[in-house]
This record gives C-alpha cells, sequence and structure tokens, in this order.
C-alpha cells in the first residue's frame, strides 16, 4: 500500500510529539532507582556482592537477547516491538516485588534484559524514522531526545523524593507505583504509528519473510555491519568508546547507592539525594546540542574524563574516615553529582553520533551490534566489581574501578583523535558508506 507524502509526514509529527512524553514516562524505570539498592538489601536481605553479582547477570543476558529481540523488531515493526519490550519491563518489577532469593532477581533480570534490549533498538530509531530526510536531522533528533531526556530526568527527581520518604513507611509502596507506570508505558507505547514504508523496501523487508529465513538474513545483515564496522575506523572507535564507558557508568551507578550506604546516608534521605541528582541531569540532558555545539569533536573526551575524575575524587573522599561528618557527606555528594552532570548528555550524543550518515535499516544494524558489544563490555566488568565487593568495601571498589578506567579512557581517546569528529568528505569511503542487504 502506497502512502502519500502528507500522510508520512503528518504520522512522523504525531510521533515527534508523542516521543518527549513518552520518554518522560518511560524511558527507565520511576520511583525506582533511588530505592533500589535499599529494597534489595534491607526488604530482600541481600548483601552488596550478592546485589551486584545478581545484577551482573543483566547485560549478559542482553547478548542472549540480541539475536532474537532485533529479529522480532525487524520481523513485528517498532511499534509492535515497543509494545512487547514494555510488557517485559512490567514483568521485571512484578517479580522484583514477589522474589525471596537472588536466584529470582537472576530471573528477574532477564525479563529486563529482554524488555531493554528492545527498547534499546527500537526507540531512538522510531524517533530517526519520524523526521523528515533533511539536513537538520541529526540537530531535530537530538533537540527533541534531548528533551525527552531532561523530562525523563525531571519527572523521576519528584518520584525519587516520593520514593526515598513512602520507602521508610513502607518498602512496597515506591514498587506499587513503579509496576503502575508500567502500565502507562505500555499505553503510550500504543499510541505511536509505524512509518510506512515505500512499496519498493516493503516487498523486500523481513517481515515478509518466513523465520528460518529472516534468522539467516539477519546473521548475514549483522555479519556485514561487523565487517563494516570493522573497516569503517569511526565506528569502530565510537562502539569501542561506548562499550567501556557504559559498562563504566553502569557499574559506579551500582556502586554510587551502596557508597551512600556505607557512610550512613539516612534512607529517608536517598529519595531527596537521587531526585536533586536526577535535575542536574535533566538540566545537563536537555544542554547535549549546546554541549556537543561547545566542545565539538572534543565531546566525549570532556563528557568521560569530567565524570572519571569526579568518581576517583568521591570514592577518596568516601574512603577517609577522619573527615567531619558533613565535610565527609558534602564532598561525596558534591563529586557524584559531577557524574550526573558529564553523563546527562551522553546517550543522547552518542545516538546521534552513531546515527550519522546511515540509513534506517543500518542504524538498526548498528544499534544491534553497539548493544551486543556494550553488554560483553558490562558482563565483564560486572562480575569483576562483584569479585572486588566480596574482598572490599565499595569505597574502595569505586576508587580501584576509577582508576583503572581513567587509564583505560585515555588510550582509547588517544585513538580516537584522527577518527572521530571529521567533517562528511574527510571520511574515507569505508567510513560512511555501506552496501545494504535490504
Amino acid at each position: 500500500m502506497e502512502f502519500s507524502k502528507e500522510e508520512i509526514l503528518e504520522t512522523q509529527e504525531k510521533n515527534q510529539k508523542l516521543y518527549q512524553f513518552y520518554k518522560m514516562i518511560s524511558w527507565d524505570l520511576l520511583f525506582y532507582y533511588a530505592i533500589s539498592f535499599l529494597f534489595l538489601t534491607q526488604a530482600k536481605g541481600f548483601s552488596t556482592s550478592e546485589y551486584v553479582f545478581a545484577e551482573a547477570f543483566f547485560p549478559l543476558f542482553k547478548i542472549i537477547a540480541q539475536i532474537p529481540c532485533t529479529i522480532l523488531v525487524e520481523k513485528i515493526g517498532k511499534k509492535n516491538s515497543l509494545i512487547i519490550g514494555n510488557i517485559f519491563i512490567f514483568a521485571y518489577v512484578l517479580i522484583v516485588i514477589g522474589l525471596n532469593s537472588v536466584t529470582q532477581y537472576i530471573v528477574a533480570n532477564l525479563f529486563c534484559a529482554i524488555g531493554f534490549v528492545i527498547k534499546s533498538i527500537t526507540e531512538p530509531n522510531l524517533l530517526y524514522d519520524s523526521i523528515p530526510n533533511t539536513d537538520q536531522k541529526r540537530a531535530i533528533f537530538s533537540k527533541i531526545d534531548g528533551r525527552g531526556s531532561s523530562l525523563y530526568h525531571y519527572f523521576s527527581a519528584i518520584t525519587a523524593v516520593i520514593s526515598g520518604f513512602l520507602f521508610v513507611v513502607n518498602p512496597y509502596v515506591p514498587l506499587t507505583l513503579c509496576l503502575g507506570f508500567t502500565v502507562l508505558s505500555i499505553l503510550l507505547s500504543c499510541r505511536f504509528k509505524e512509518i510506512p514504508m515505500q512499496e519498493s523496501q516493503a516487498s523486500n523487508h523481513p517481515e515478509n519473510s518466513s523465520f528460518a529465513k529472516q534468522f539467516k538474513t539477519y546473521l548475514n545483515g549483522l555479519k556485514q555491519a561487523f565487517q563494516f564496522i570493522l573497516k569503517s575506523k569511526r565506528l569502530r572507535t565510537l562502539i569501542l568508546f561506548n562499550s567501556i564507558f557504559v559498562s563504566y557508568y553502569n557499574i559506579i551507578g551500582t556502586l554510587r547507592r551502596s557508597v551512600l550506604t556505607e557512610i550512613n546516608v539516612s534512607n529517608a534521605y536517598f529519595g531527596v539525594i537521587f531526585a536533586v541528582y536526577e535535575l542536574i541531569c535533566g538540566f545537563a540532558s536537555s544542554a547535549a546540542d549546546k554541549v556537543h555545539q561547545t566542545h565539538r569533536n572534543h565531546t566525549l573526551a570532556y563528557l568521560s574524563i569530567a565524570f572519571s575524575i569526579s568518581v576517583i575524587l568521591a570514592a577518596l573522599t568516601a574512603s577517609l574516615t577522619g573527615l567531619p561528618l558533613f565535610l565527609l557527606y558534602f564532598l561525596t555528594l558534591v563529586f557524584f553529582a559531577i557524574n550526573y552532570i558529564t553523563a546527562g548528555p551522553y546517550p543522547t550524543i552518542i545516538s546521534q553520533y552513531l546515527g550519522s550518515f546511515a540509513t534506517s535499516t543500518l542504524r538498526t544494524e548498528i544499534t544491534s551490534a553497539n548493544l551486543l558489544l556494550e553488554s560483553l563490555a558490562r558482563t565483564a566488568i560486572s562480575f569483576f566489581a562483584s569479585f572486588l565487593t566480596d574482598n572490599l568495601s565499595s569505597s574502595l571498589t569505586t576508587l580501584i574501578l576509577g582508576i583503572l578506567f581513567t587509564i583505560l579512557l585515555l588510550i582509547v581517546l588517544s585513538y580516537m583523535k584522527t577518527r572521530v569528529g571529521l567533517k562528511p568528505e574527510e571520511y574515507p569511503n569505508s567510513d560512511i558508506k555501506f552496501k545494504e542487504l535490504y
């Protein structure tokens, strides 16, 4: 079926408007992260090492889910896949509420991994498809995605304050509210519209093939995508950097809560603290395009090194037992706040970089390959962190990881200098031209 240009533009415009509100509600779990560590260690009785160990299965499950989830997206379309992804997130929260063992939490992480793999593949690509092909496409994507991210952080700040105080009253109330918002995410997913394809694209699209043929087609597509990534110095470097930084960012996010517990921050104040952090991250996310325009090809270096230095300083401060209590809290919280300032713009900027010079099909394949390598890195560092927390304090573990990753990031950034941030005409064809399978 052919669609007129006006119909396609109307659908794209509706998706763009919905996307910002959808991301505010559905980008991640509301009412949860401010008290997740407290819930699992206090209400469910996990040790820090058990918590970090179980969390390590999340990226491992993402690796396993990558191929079937990507096939699912290409088979049933981005909208339907997004609905299913949010249903899996609903199931994750439901299991967490009722679990009573580490094994059950590992199973819950399987549902969470499937849900977020699907969402990670579909959400940025659905938005890209919803923006007309113009010279301003990258800037429009950055503006809409950054706005959605900032709205999420602002709203998450409100829910964090509420969840912190509700946790003291009853630890299950914030989880129940979180479950309710996953239902709302499912409902919002149903309101998106699939962007119509041209007839020439639709006739060859994987959704018109058998599963076996599609599986083979996907493997061939993924193989070609990896071959392209290996040949493209630009993409190879970006994906390497992203895998390292995202695995670093996520494990610090896990340890940050443990460090605050270790220095005896009150449970009731967890919500307030993480609400302030979400507000900071929200302001930083909304400034993603401005940060990029200011720092240009030094943007990733600026964000990652500032993040890493603040991690080291926070861990050092938390390890100094002789500090006055006020100074200990103040410095630790300020340095962790810098984490949020520097990490806020990152998702929008890296999505913009990875989506450059790519068509809709290629973006899906690049996203899939990127998530696969990112999950491999996260799995390795998570199990390593679990080993460290089993033998060392959380603050010392954070310090060791901060030093190691700072060195690693400096090496990768040095490698990036002549490979990323060039003008389109300065890249060789192997960096930006890809023979599509479909």
